[in-house]
């Protein structure tokens, strides 16, 4: 059974466009932190510069 989303649609559909677009970045930003928090914990001897480059070449492949 699907969840109700009346309401998430009814929100979307009263936001700005610039609105949707700062909440889409901000989406795109935590999904990154994430996907970092991730890399990180399975491959801690990783710099910063490598973590980076491995969620570009995540990405790359989508």
């Amino acid at each position: 059974m699907e969840p109700d989303r009346t309401l998430e649609y009814e929100i979307l559909r009263e936001m700005s466009p610039a609105k949707k677009l700062d909440v889409m970045h901000a989406l795109i930003r935590q999904a990154r932190e994430l996907m970092a928090a991730a890399i990180r914990a399975s491959e801690p001897e990783l710099s910063s510069d490598e973590v980076d480059a491995r969620i570009r070449e995540i990405w790359a492949l989508d």
